[in-house]
């Protein structure tokens, strides 16, 4: 059992000066008043006495956090500011934040550019800003993060290209860019993600190719590159993914032919390829794939007959 002998004073003015920012129409935080403070409501220490998570999530709080109050807790290693009402614009830059490792504040209104210096937190693994009202470009330096195993940065008005500084990120697992205002091609830097195993990227405005060094992306299980600008043919190095249950390539304007290497893909469950150009006749091994709940490819330029194996395949449904 531990004694807390308390945060210091530091810590302790931290809190209240980001109580004073707050607006709290549920009295969430009404026991935010005085020492010990290790007991209030969404605030947990280590055994030094020291700050280490502070969970302001499901409060329907408003109002504005400083970046002086949140450097004012150097121990902390979980904010999570998740579901609130938050309309503000983030501090422009957060220092002093090395020892965090989830940094979560999703479903909220913030809005403005994202902060600069999560990059130099060397423990962070969860960085979750979904569901925002973001302007501007993607945080590159968060590709110096390289302990990162979550980035979720879908739902927002982000512009421009995916840094190539992501590339740095090889513990991550899942990879979130979806619902943005993103363009440019896609990096054929993201097949250097050795770890990842979700892909959600669409529902943005990328053009281009898809880059075949994907297929070297062999533990992703969900590939999400639907509604979008990407045009050629759909690279036969996509076969190469041993796991993958997902693949969403809809709305698009993908063109050529499907390659027969998608039958390759044993473990797949879920295939649209629906609303693109793409011709040519439906390969024979797609009927390869037993695991197949989902086949769509309506609205393509396909022509010939729905080989029969397909079609007599039960587990198959159609949209």
């Amino acid at each position: 059992m531990f004694f807390y002998a308390g945060a210091g004073d530091d810590e302790l003015s931290a809190l209240l000066s980001i109580k004073s920012g707050l607006i709290d129409p549920l009295a969430a935080l009404q026991d935010w008043k005085t020492s010990p403070l290790c007991n209030w409501t969404g605030v947990r220490c280590n055994a030094a006495g020291s700050v280490e998570s502070l969970n302001l999530s499901h409060m329907n709080l408003s109002g504005v956090i400083a970046a002086g109050d949140l450097q004012g807790l150097p121990s902390l290693i979980y904010l999570n500011l998740c579901c609130n009402s938050f309309t503000s614009s983030l501090p422009k830059f957060f220092t002093n934040l090395t020892m965090l490792k989830v940094f979560d504040i999703s479903e909220n209104f913030f809005v403005g550019e994202f902060p600069v210096g999560l990059g130099k937190s060397p423990s962070l693994t969860v960085l979750n800003a979904s569901g925002n009202n973001f302007v501007g470009r993607l945080p590159e330096d968060v590709g110096n993060a390289t302990a990162l195993e979550s980035l979720d940065l879908r739902g927002s008005f982000f512009q421009g290209s995916i840094p190539t500084s992501y590339k740095n990120l090889k513990k991550l697992k899942f990879l979130g860019l979806s619902g943005n205002n993103l363009t440019g091609e896609l990096p054929a830097e993201l097949g250097q993600l050795s770890s990842l195993e979700k892909l959600i990227i669409g529902y943005n405005e990328f053009e281009g190719n898809i880059p075949p060094e994907l297929g070297n992306l062999t533990s992703l299980k969900y590939l999400d590159l639907a509604v979008g600008n990407l045009n050629g043919s759909i690279p036969g190095e996509l076969g190469q993914l041993p796991i993958l249950t997902t693949l969403f390539l809809f709305k698009n304007n993908l063109e050529g032919e499907i390659p027969k290497e998608i039958g390759n893909i044993s473990s797949l469950t879920l295939l649209d390829l629906s609303d693109n150009q793409i011709s040519g006749e439906i390969p024979l091994e797609l009927a390869q794939l037993s695991n197949l709940q989902l086949l769509n490819l309506m609205c393509n330029n396909l022509n010939g007959p729905v080989p029969a194996a397909i079609g007599e395949a039960n587990t198959v449904r159609s949209p």
